[in-house]
Formats: C-alpha cells, sequence, structure tokens
C-alpha cells in the first residue's frame, strides 16, 4: 500500500500524465483518508484525471466533517470552467 501511495505521489509530482486511480478498497480505511484526500487533491490541481471510490464534492465535505457514506465509482477531470 506504501509504495501505491509513494508512487501516484510521485507521478503526480513529476507530472507523468496519465489517470490517478485511487479506488483501491483499501485507501478507504480511517488511517489512509487524509493522505487519499491529498492525493486526490494534487492530481485534481495538476489537472489529471482522478479514478475514486469518493466524488469531488465528497471529499469537499468530508473535509468540512461530513460523515456521510462513500457512494459507488466516480471519475473526476482536473479540467474546471471558469
Amino acid at each position: 500500500m506504501s509504495f501505491l501511495l509513494e508512487d501516484t505521489l510521485r507521478r503526480i509530482i513529476v507530472g507523468a500524465g496519465g489517470a490517478v486511480d485511487l479506488t483501491a478498497p483499501e485507501l478507504d480505511a480511517p488511517v489512509l483518508a487524509s493522505r487519499t484526500m491529498l492525493l486526490h487533491t494534487l492530481a485534481l490541481h495538476a489537472g489529471l484525471e482522478v479514478r475514486a471510490r469518493r466524488s469531488e464534492d465528497d471529499c469537499g465535505s468530508s473535509s468540512r466533517g461530513s460523515t456521510s457514506a462513500a457512494p459507488g465509482p466516480s471519475t473526476s477531470s482536473g479540467a474546471r470552467s471558469s
């Protein structure tokens, strides 16, 4: 699991491109929640596609203390419209 997280972070930082896959069930563990959210946020900021079990909206609300259950898989794109 540690390799997955560190490799994903490395790919984001060096700009390797491609999609960031955060759908592994192990990433739902409470102990990994902050690391998973950090990777999700950094990938979106870098303009990468993110595959995650939680949507972008769920990540934002959970950082504000929401306790809603995680929905099924979702795909977020880093592209934003102004």
